[in-house]
């Protein structure tokens, strides 16, 4: 009796056992006291903030319950799916502000979100108006080398002896897939499809450089000055140079060089003596010789794809330009510098797709690449531009452009370390030399193939020690995709390194003609 008295008192309520299981919290069950924990998607949740109590009062505006209730406002929605714990983690590692993908464009204009949203809800969608309007002809081709470049050469062939210096040019590549090539003072060619060889001259013909002018004739450039075309088809030989077109016959005359202009007819032919002399394919005569540096050997000579400039690399470093329009030349050097390189230019390339992008090197044990920009007005005044240029650490020996793609590629020759002497180095350098031994240098590019983007120069494409020693010359092939290489290690070897531009298909006249 007194313990069912004390029960009963009114300060003691009897407990009651629940007449149902308590559930997890719902929309349903709004102010049920057990709730799950749930990780939002911008922000954390507070353990301590009640629930929120759902009014279940309908009101006059309100819309469909399976449809959201978007708003017109704020065209952004917010990508941040991850979990309280992920960003916790992302913050601690500063990863929290980092996007997977980095354009180099522009950053866009700040957006205008108006008063009272919140700007950690929204994130930009595009990264700003150049990107939006990018199309494909602005991606990078599918013809680069990055995708067709092959580590192995396709073909290598024995040449024998060749000359072991740097400035003869002895190769040449045909439309028709004949590589001819000047070896031991003998002309040879050897039919890429039939892999068939042919001696053309005997050693006592002294031919020092050669260059394709048809599919059947090629300029041939001899030692003893003479410049002559020779017919591979008629067994033809004709002269058009002797060695007094440039008016001093007893300085060295050896033709180290010659290029062909398509467009004029024009054979120019770079000598010893430091002249380049012009010559008429059809008036079998000279037309003009520039002797402005008689004590300086021409290097090389290139043409440019339209006919009107003729580049002329030096043994001292000096690249001249020239109009043949006015036969007027003028020295292509980089700001604050005298001349264009500080040794003997070997390697001179026109860019197809623009006439007026020329690329220079030089034979130093670390070259350097230069990029510049010609432009002439109908007056006949002539002005250029430095653009850029690159370090390659070896001797650059040739340069040529794709026709397909907006890629250089560069061969090279030995490397030299660099080690300036103590006396010319400053007190900072010496002081500061410790710390300089940790650098990492560039990695050498010693008889190797590089493949450069074009205009930053920046390495896309390398094959290491293509040859077992210097590589002398490089050669395009005439669809633009292989080089051929000639190194002083006596072989000669075939390197495919771009893609083909597909060609657009003809339109057939019935084509035209549609149903409707």
């Amino acid at each position: 009796m007194s313990s069912s008295s004390s029960s009963e008192r009114p300060g003691n309520p009897v407990p009651k056992t629940p007449s149902r299981k308590r559930t997890l919290d719902s929309y349903d069950e709004a102010r049920s006291k057990k709730r799950r924990r749930s990780s939002l998607h911008c922000g954390n949740v507070d353990e301590t903030e009640p629930a929120p109590i759902l009014d279940s009062t309908p009101k006059a505006d309100s819309r469909d319950r399976f449809l959201p209730s978007l708003t017109t406002q704020l065209p952004f929605f917010p990508l941040h799916s991850s979990s309280p714990k992920s960003q916790r983690l992302a913050r601690r590692f500063g990863l929290l502000d980092t996007r997977v993908l980095s354009y180099r464009d522009e950053p866009p204009h700040p957006l205008v979100i108006q008063a009272g949203s919140d700007p950690t809800l929204f994130t930009r969608l595009f990264c700003s108006q150049q990107l939006q309007s990018r199309t494909l002809s602005s991606l990078p081709p599918t013809y680069s080398a990055v995708k067709h470049a092959q580590v192995k050469p396709i073909r290598v062939l024995d040449t024998g002896y060749m000359h072991n210096e740097f400035h003869p040019h002895p190769c040449s590549w045909s439309s028709r897939n004949v590589i001819a090539a000047a070896i031991r003072g003998a002309i040879v060619t050897h039919e890429f499809e039939t892999s068939r060889v042919e001696v053309l001259t005997d050693r006592g013909f002294a031919a020092q450089t050669l260059e394709w002018i048809s599919s059947s004739t090629m300029a041939v450039g001899r030692e003893n000055g003479f410049v002559q075309t020779l017919d591979i088809q008629k067994d033809l030989l004709t002269t058009i140079g002797y060695p007094w077109d440039t008016g001093s016959i007893w300085a060295p005359r050896a033709v180290d060089t010659v290029s062909f202009c398509p467009e004029g007819q024009l054979i120019a032919a770079g000598r010893q003596n430091g002249s380049v002399a012009y010559y008429d394919i059809r008036a079998r005569s000279s037309i003009h010789c520039d002797k402005e540096r008689p004590t300086d050997d021409a290097v090389t000579v290139k043409w440019n794809p339209d006919g009107r400039y003729l580049a002329v690399g030096h043994d001292s470093g000096v690249v001249r330009c020239m109009d043949i329009r006015t036969f007027k030349s003028f020295d292509l050097k980089p700001p604050d510098h005298k001349k264009a390189h500080k040794s003997p230019v070997t390697a001179l390339a026109w860019a197809p797709w623009d006439t007026h992008i020329l690329a220079s090197g030089n034979e130093e044990a670390q070259g350097t690449i230069r990029l510049w920009s010609i432009s002439g007005s109908e007056s006949g005044h002539s002005t250029y531009t430095h653009l850029h240029s690159d370090r390659c650490l070896s001797e650059i020996t040739s340069l040529q452009f794709s026709p397909h793609t907006k890629e250089l590629l560069s061969t090279h020759g030995r490397y030299i370390p660099h080690s300036p002497s103590k006396s010319r180095q400053s007190r900072s350098t010496r002081r500061n030399s410790r710390s300089r031994d940790l650098l990492i240098e560039p990695i050498p590019t010693k008889h190797a193939l590089v493949v450069h983007s074009y205009p930053s120069l920046k390495r896309v494409y390398m094959v290491p020690d293509a040859h077992g020693d210097a590589i002398v010359e490089s050669v395009l092939s005439p669809d633009g995709t292989s080089i051929m290489t000639i190194g002083e290690d006596e072989t000669l070897r075939i390197w495919a390194i771009w893609g083909k531009r597909e060609e657009e298909r003809q339109r057939s006249s019935l084509e035209s003609f549609t149903l409707r």
